[in-house]
């Protein structure tokens, strides 16, 4: 077991040439979420916060509310199969450089993720690779973008 996986959460970092700002509005835009979560790109657009997708794993319905509290460098990614009853089961937060090893023009963006009570080991183990293979997917995009 890796320091950072206890089998509890999971968190996975990555340092970002961008500003911190850049990052947090990439990753509150509902539209960005099929280039990096939702891996199968079938996402459908229910309101600016809430997305409709379709699970990696077994393909069935997958939805997810974005929540950035006001004055907050935190990504609540409230995650289910209904939309009236989502987990906040993920959060990116999102750390500027100058308070870490860089600038103003950097920043590390880190992924936590906890595990559901009813995941078994290889359940959980697919995320953990997922979110390995999204944060550095969420590199290129925010690096790629204007």
């Amino acid at each position: 077991m890796r320091p950072a996986d206890d089998g509890h959460a999971h968190i996975t970092s990555t340092r970002i040439d961008r500003p911190a700002t850049r990052a947090l509005a990439f990753l509150t835009d509902a539209h960005n979420l099929a280039s990096w979560a939702l891996t199968r790109g079938e996402v459908e657009i229910l309101r600016s916060d809430l997305v409709k997708g379709v699970a990696t794993g077994d393909g069935s319905d997958v939805y997810v509310r974005i929540h950035n509290p006001q004055a907050s460098n935190a990504v609540y990614y409230h995650v289910g199969s209904n939309p009236d009853d989502l987990a906040p089961r993920i959060v990116v937060q999102v750390m500027a450089g100058e308070y870490l090893d860089g600038g103003a023009d950097t920043c590390v963006v880190s992924m936590l993720a906890w595990r559901s009570a009813a995941w078994n080991d290889t359940r959980w183990q697919a995320l953990v690779d997922a979110h390995e293979a999204e944060i550095l997917q969420l590199k290129d995009l925010i690096e790629a973008s204007v």
